[in-house]
């Protein structure tokens, strides 16, 4: 029961607290990025699948955490840094809007991770 709560929170905030101004939702973010993922859920939380776990997220008492974070480069690791809680891991406050082009940035930058690029 605690994991589908987590997973509808993690659901909820990334439709709520976007910072874009239409309305879009953390989902539509990672499904434009990679279409062809399929969307499931691992370890409790969603997660989406495209030639293995590509991301996954889980919400929590005061954030939304978003794993794996891939490598990227410098300016993205900049972008990051505010979000940042441990080596692959990204912690979006719920007191602030979840920043969906970083969202996008992170997707993208995984599928060429797991593209070997």
């Amino acid at each position: 029961m605690k994991i589908m709560i987590r997973a509808a929170l993690a659901l909820g905030v990334f439709h709520v607290r976007s910072d874009r101004k239409n309305d879009c939702s953390g989902r539509e973010t990672i499904r434009s990025a990679a279409p062809e993922s399929e969307e499931t859920i691992k370890y409790g939380m969603p997660t989406y699948v495209l030639a293995g776990n590509l991301v996954y997220f889980a919400g929590y008492k005061k954030h939304v955490g978003v794993y794996p974070v891939p490598a990227g480069d410098e300016a993205f690791q900049e972008e990051l840094a505010p979000y940042r809680a441990e080596k692959s891991t990204v912690r979006f406050p719920h007191i602030r809007p979840v920043p969906l082009n970083l969202v996008e940035k992170l997707v993208r930058f995984r599928i060429k991770e797991q593209a070997g690029e």
